[in-house]
């Protein structure tokens, strides 16, 4: 940079320097205008987490897997008693069902976080 271009630019910031301290109230306006804009990111999120669930219940539907699904329950519920592990089957399904709800919440809270910002 030339030495006329930094003079330049420190009158500028000279300059803007009162008016970037400046405050202007606008007594809750912005905060309510961006809170009535439309979410894009939090409905495409939603548009496409529907969009995998359907293909996947589709998918799930056409491979039979309602059918597999009940056979393995049934085979687990016949070999179950007979190794003691009923108790441990229960405590895997109350975590995993634990950790799924604790991230969809997880999820829900970074994307309402990022349109707040």
């Amino acid at each position: 940079m030339t030495e006329g271009n930094i003079n330049d630019e420190q009158l500028l910031e000279q300059f803007f320097q009162q008016a970037r301290q400046q405050e202007i109230a606008d007594d809750g306006f912005t905060e309510r205008v961006v809170k009535l804009m439309p979410n894009k990111e939090l409905r495409l999120s939603r548009l496409w987490t529907a969009a995998c669930v359907a293909v996947g219940l589709l998918l799930f539907t056409l491979v039979g897997g309602w059918r597999l699904l009940s056979l393995l329950l049934v085979k687990a519920l016949i070999t179950m008693p007979t190794t003691g592990q009923i108790a441990s089957l229960w405590l895997t399904m109350l975590l995993l069902s634990a950790l799924l709800i604790a991230e969809v919440f997880r999820r829900e809270r970074i994307l309402e976080f990022r349109t707040f910002l």
